[in-house]
């Protein structure tokens, strides 16, 4: 009598909703939004299905969004700079005697009006606009970059809450199977018992191993429930529940016999596109431009500045004619001595830079090491899923057989529960073990940064 039929865990899982490109400007969040629309699955659902979902509608997704949408509006700002400022002005003013004896004309109270227009153009700043344009476009790439790493860390941890669910009911099954085996065996056994071939205690004994095998299930539901709602609020689900039967359908496991990655290709690969080292190096990149644009501050702004104006005396009525006058002229301002508030501003700005650089290299040593682990959880959790089916099949074969002998009479009730509980162990074990291979394979894919399109 086989005990269960186990569930297959699959594969990396191939996300599905693809990360925007980020390199230019962008002038609508729908590039960005979670578009929405269709509802959950009603009858199952696979993990690819669930990892799209996740990037669909997980609100730190839109709220990653909005800051990619915040850096390129600061992108735009910047760029304005290039552009000139076009002022208008009205004033009027109430002029009172004033005495000659304080400096005054002695002239009778008058009320002055005038409009004036005005074009600014700066047409020369040492070249900060060019560094600051760059600074903000190193920004916007930035925020796309931690857009991708919430994506990523998402696909990782919705991955992984999957696995878990499929573990956990994996442990419901077995508990059930272990439960019915001994329930079989109790209505057995009382009917031998109650034809006075055999003792109460053996009786019992199943009755005891099924309470025990139910209380596993309900340990087991209950991780069930847990993953189930840590999966719905990774989902973005508002009530963090997923339907009522709902099935989560296992990846398909000859995924799980794939050849192992190299290490180089997966390296290389990383330090091109995990989100977080090319934000850093984004980051970096920024404060380089940044301290530039400091640094021009040390050189003189040259504007150009124009524009028509009107003004008169005593009458809010202008006569073009007579009250217009047009300016128009070049100033220059430099900026000779400030006690040395841009000398240390670009100090700190070249400190901060060496600080990210350090960082970059401390996360690309992590990153290293992240991947050689993962690709010997992958190669040891290989061995021990390959281990874990020999067991299971060798128990499965040893507990059927004493059963057999155990009703025959040829073996003890003690040896029918140790082969069952082994059993159970090894059941358990090999669901774990694939699981734990499943969830190697999802890390690995997250740390290289190949589980995001």
């Amino acid at each position: 009598m086989a005990l269960v039929a186990f569930l297959p865990v699959t594969g990396p899982a191939q996300t599905i909703a693809a990360a925007p490109d980020t390199r230019g400007q962008h002038e609508s969040s729908e590039l960005f939004s979670p578009q929405g629309g269709s509802a959950l699955p009603a009858a199952a659902l696979s993990l690819p299905e669930a990892k799209a979902l996740t990037l669909r509608d997980n609100p730190s997704v839109e709220a990653a969004a909005q800051r990619v949408e915040a850096a390129a509006a600061v992108l735009r700002q910047a760029r304005s700079a290039y552009f000139p400022v076009v002022s208008l002005s009205a004033a009027a003013h109430h002029v009172s005697e004033t005495p000659a004896d304080s400096g005054g004309a002695n002239m009778d109270p008058y009320d002055t009006y005038a409009t004036t227009g005005n074009v600014t153009w700066l047409i020369f700043d040492g070249f900060a606009r060019n560094f600051n344009v760059t600074a903000a476009r190193c920004g916007e790439a930035g925020a796309v970059d931690n857009y991708r790493q919430v994506q990523r860390l998402l696909v990782q941890g919705t991955a992984l809450a999957f696995l878990n669910a499929l573990l956990a009911e994996e442990g419901m099954r077995i508990a059930k199977q272990d439960a019915d085996f001994n329930r079989e065996l109790s209505a057995e056994t009382r009917k031998r018992f109650d034809a006075g071939a055999a003792a109460k205690s053996d009786v019992l004994n199943f009755d005891i191993r099924t309470t025990q095998a139910e209380s596993r299930h309900v340990a087991a539901e209950l991780a069930f429930r847990s993953a189930k709602t840590a999966l719905a609020e990774l989902l973005g689900i508002p009530a963090a529940e997923l339907p009522a039967g709902l099935v989560l359908v296992p990846p398909p496991e000859a995924d799980l016999r794939t050849p192992l990655p190299d290490l180089g290709g997966e390296l290389a690969f990383a330090l091109q596109n995990r989100p977080d080292l090319v934000s850093l190096q984004h980051s970096a990149a920024q404060l380089r431009a940044q301290y530039s644009a400091t640094r021009a501050e040390y050189l003189p702004r040259v504007s150009l500045q124009g524009g028509p104006g009107v003004s008169s005396l005593d009458d809010a009525r202008f006569n073009w004619e007579r009250d217009n006058s047009v300016y128009g002229g070049v100033t220059a301002t430099w900026d000779v001595f400030s006690g040395n508030s841009t000398r240390h501003a670009a100090a700190e700005l070249a400190a901060r830079t060496r600080e990210v650089e350090a960082q970059c290299e401390r996360l690309r040593l992590a990153v290293v090491a992240e991947l050689r682990q993962q690709l010997d959880a992958i190669d040891v959790a290989r061995r021990q899923l390959a281990l874990s089916e020999q067991i299971s099949r060798m128990t499965s074969e040893v507990r059927d057989l004493v059963r057999i002998e155990y009703s025959a009479g040829r073996s003890s009730l003690t040896r029918l529960n140790e082969a069952q509980t082994d059993l159970v162990r090894a059941s358990g074990e090999l669901a774990s073990a694939r699981i734990h291979c499943w969830q190697a394979l999802e890390n690995l894919t997250a740390a290289s940064g190949r589980n995001l399109p």
